[in-house]
């Protein structure tokens, strides 16, 4: 597995905020670790109070930055174009600060999806020599970033913390992958042909029904890298790979999507928090697995292409059960 999966009860509780960004006291003799917070929809403003605990125990050396480049309706536009206006919006930051040594990512919710897309790109890049030896990074604008670490660099930074938050890293299909539906069998199967047309190109790619008919959808994708996106490496330049999940009371993310588990590998809650950590129920470390790489058989392209051109209950729900296995 590529992260190690952390599960955490009551909900709500997991939305922080940061103010507007300002510039930091910077200079090229200190270290400092940028920490990148990223949310949909509601923006920065949800940081708030994580800016102030952090900064209190963080001290001067972390910058913390809160992503404001996919708020509102912009998370609508689809996680791949997401993902491109966040890793733009990182090296515009990057670039602006001096004295940055290593970053960190802590994302909530479709944030997290968006974070992923963002250091596939991030972590693509072109190095190249400069003629004392050292290294710089080129943007994809054709500027240049001084490189402070070697292979895996994420934005010319060293990867430190990757961490998300209740986000539907499988999407949002199944049984009780969108809690407020009450586990309503009708409503599961109505939202995703109902999806594309209330949260456009991001609802379609959340319910595996994005791309061509022939093509794995985006989030299968998203689980292997590509020539022009090292979606798993760039995961893997990271030190620490963290996601928490909501065993309950999350109305929005199921805790099989968020804690990437297959229906069958749920167990039943525990109901008792770990000592010191009021919140926290349980901690599984994963050791990383070899894997060849998404499948997406012929079957599935012909169930995914019904789906997209008749998108009833029926086809939907057929293509669904492919991706699952079942």
């Amino acid at each position: 597995n590529i992260f190690v999966p952390t599960q955490c009860p009551p909900a709500g509780v997991l939305l922080y905020r940061v103010h507007p960004w300002k510039h930091p006291k910077a200079s090229q003799d200190r270290n400092i670790s940028l920490f990148w917070f990223m949310v949909s929809w509601q923006g920065p403003s949800d940081w708030t109070y994580g800016e102030a605990v952090l900064k209190k125990r963080l001290g001067d050396n972390f910058f913390i930055y809160a992503s404001s480049s996919n708020i509102y309706a912009k998370s609508f536009d689809g996680i791949n174009v997401a993902g491109r206006r966040l890793a733009k919006e990182v090296l515009d930051v990057v670039q602006k600060m001096a004295g940055l040594k290593k970053i960190s990512f802590i994302a909530h919710s479709l944030g997290g999806l968006f974070a992923r897309y963002a250091i596939s790109i991030l972590y693509s890049q072109q190095a190249k020599e400069t003629g004392s030896g050292a290294s710089v990074m080129l943007t994809s604008g054709g500027s240049e970033i001084s490189r402070t670490s070697g292979l895996g660099a994420i934005a010319g930074l060293e990867p430190t913390n990757f961490i998300t938050l209740a986000t539907p890293h499988l999407g949002v299909r199944g049984k009780n992958q969108l809690p407020f539906l009450q586990g309503l069998s009708i409503l599961e199967k109505l939202a995703a042909p109902l999806a594309p047309f209330i949260v456009g190109r991001t609802g379609a790619q959340l319910f595996l029904t994005d791309g061509e008919p022939t093509k794995p959808p985006l989030l299968l994708l998203m689980t292997s890298d590509h020539e022009d996106k090292k979606f798993i490496s760039a995961l893997a330049a990271f030190k620490n790979r963290i996601l928490y999940a909501n065993v309950s009371y999350d109305h929005m993310v199921g805790w099989k999507t968020s804690s990437i588990r297959r229906e069958l590998d749920l167990r039943k809650p525990l109901r008792r928090s770990l000592d010191g950590y009021k919140y926290i129920v349980n901690v599984e470390y994963c050791s990383p697995v070899s894997s060849d790489g998404p499948h997406f058989p012929s079957r599935a392209a012909r169930a995914k292409e019904a789906a997209q051109s008749t998108p009833n209950v029926e086809n939907t729900e057929e293509y669904h059960q492919m991706m699952e296995g079942k």
